[in-house]
Order: C-alpha cells, then sequence, then structure tokens
C-alpha cells in the first residue's frame, strides 16, 4: 500500500484586487506537491478552498479550483451533494472538501451540521479513509546527558562582555 500524503490547505478568499494572482500561485505550490508525491503517495487534499465544485457559482476562483481538480484528476464522494459548508450573512455555499486520487480509499463523508458550540463560519466535514498502518519498534534512544552551568566558575564580566560585543547571532536558521 502506498503511504498517503494528507495536505490540508486553506486557498485564499475572493474580494481583494490581487485575489486571482494570489489563488493562482496556491494552486501552484499544490500542484509542486502533488506532482512531487503523486506516485509514491495516495494524495489526500482536505481544506478550505474557498472555491466551489459546484456549477451553481461560476467566478474565477471556482473555474481556476474546477480545472486545477480535472487536471489532478482528484475526485470525492457522491454523496458529499450540495449542502452548504460555509455560512456567510443570508447566503451560504459549499468551499470545504475532501478530495483523493484514489476514491475507493474515501469510504465515507459527512458534511455536519452547524452545532451550537461551533463558533465558526464553517461546519466540519468528516471522512474516512481506507489506509493500512504498519507498526515499528522504534529503537531506544539514549537521552542526551543533561549539562549544567557551572556559574561558580564563570567570569561573569568577561561572559557579559563576549555576549554584548557578539556580532554572532545567537539562534541561526
Amino acid at each position: 500500500p502506498k503511504r498517503i500524503c494528507l495536505i490540508n490547505c486553506y486557498l485564499p478568499t475572493s474580494g481583494y484586487s490581487d485575489t486571482a494572482v494570489k489563488y493562482q500561485d496556491n494552486l501552484d505550490l499544490l500542484e509542486i506537491i502533488i506532482q512531487k508525491y503523486c506516485e509514491s503517495h495516495q494524495i489526500i487534499l482536505v481544506g478550505d478552498m474557498n472555491a466551489t465544485m459546484l456549477l451553481s457559482r461560476r467566478n474565477d476562483s471556482d473555474r481556476r479550483f474546477r480545472s486545477f481538480i480535472d487536471k489532478h484528476k482528484l475526485g470525492t464522494l457522491a454523496n458529499m451533494g450540495t449542502a452548504p459548508t460555509y455560512q456567510h450573512g443570508k447566503g451560504s455555499s459549499q468551499i470545504d472538501y475532501i478530495f483523493s486520487h484514489t476514491v475507493d480509499n474515501l469510504l465515507e463523508l459527512e458534511i455536519c451540521h452547524q452545532h451550537p458550540t461551533n463558533t465558526s463560519s464553517h461546519v466540519p466535514v468528516v471522512g474516512k479513509i481506507k489506509a493500512t498502518l504498519s507498526l515499528t519498534c522504534a529503537k531506544s534512544i539514549k537521552p542526551p546527558e543533561r549539562r549544567r552551568n557551572l556559574w561558580k566558575d564563570c567570569d561573569i564580566e568577561a561572559y557579559q562582555s563576549t555576549l554584548s560585543n557578539s556580532q554572532i547571532p545567537i539562534i541561526e536558521r
């Protein structure tokens, strides 16, 4: 069985002057990830896509997103239906999804109902996937020996002077 590459994403929302550019930039990043792992992993893409697969809406993000999903042969279960996953004002839309390269591995999908304790404008989309887990025993690793600074043996003035005159960053990335 293939390993799973689970990609959880939030794609930019519409309504800004640079939405199309930001949205396409994010799709391009997703494409790089999918291309890198599609041969060796089962791709599962989940999250707030800020676009819909429903044909009732046809903005630029929707078209780009549907084209992306088609290009990468991602699918979801038919029971996803048309139920909304996002409530905004008086309207609602379906913008939260679970997709997979292999729809056979998606066993169940459910768009949950709004619950009084959910303070988000989104409702959860819950899925079950078919997967095989393998357990391996990790080698026991001896924890590193704790070092204690011997401040009683330290020349405090020299230490402070070294730190204050140092051009070396304390944390390197």
